[in-house]
């Protein structure tokens, strides 16, 4: 059996995400990751419909089995909270639609206690070291490495495909 798993950290003008493959009696892992980029000078109905093609494309690509979305944050900011939803909508609306896939929403709080974190600056750093990433930079990478995160907790957690963090008597180990 194969599964492949699908994680976005879904924004407006850059959408961080994570893909994972992992054949079951194989131990064969590929792993991707990348961004779903917007223009940042066009209208939202403009963008939206960029990113519905641009996530299409991928999807199609990738094929997954499962797919997880970064919670909208519900910040003082209404206007990027509305924004957010409406993309996080488009995701779902995708995934059904193509795949028929209904996607697992996950937390940003989830993730920060699943790696016993603070801060979404202690995630980046956390995934950049175990992952190796030299060359992220918190500013411009911040997105890729939320949905890392993410998809190494729900693939622990939530499918149990994979056991990625193992706990020791001094505290936990992670293999990735």
């Amino acid at each position: 059996m194969q599964v492949n798993v699908l994680s976005l950290d879904i924004a407006s003008v850059k959408t961080g995400w994570a893909f994972l493959s992992i054949k079951e009696n194989e131990d064969s892992i590929k792993f991707k990751k990348g961004v779903i980029k917007n223009k940042g000078n066009l209208t939202t109905p403009e963008k939206l419909c960029s990113f519905r093609r641009k996530f299409i494309k991928l999807i199609k690509t990738l094929k997954p089995t499962h797919i997880v979305i970064e919670d909208v944050y519900a910040n003082k900011n209404v206007k990027t909270f509305s924004l957010l939803s409406m993309f996080v909508g488009v995701a779902q609306e995708c995934c059904f639609s193509i795949l028929k896939l209904n996607p697992y929403v996950i937390s940003t709080n989830t993730v920060k206690s699943f790696f016993k974190l603070k801060s979404k600056k202690d995630v980046f750093d956390f995934i950049t070291d175990i992952f190796t990433l030299n060359n992220f930079v918190y500013k411009h990478d911040n997105d890729k490495t939320d949905a890392i995160a993410q998809l190494i907790c729900y693939c622990d957690k939530v499918i149990a495909v994979k056991h990625f963090r193992t706990e020791t008597e001094y505290g936990f180990y992670y293999e990735v």
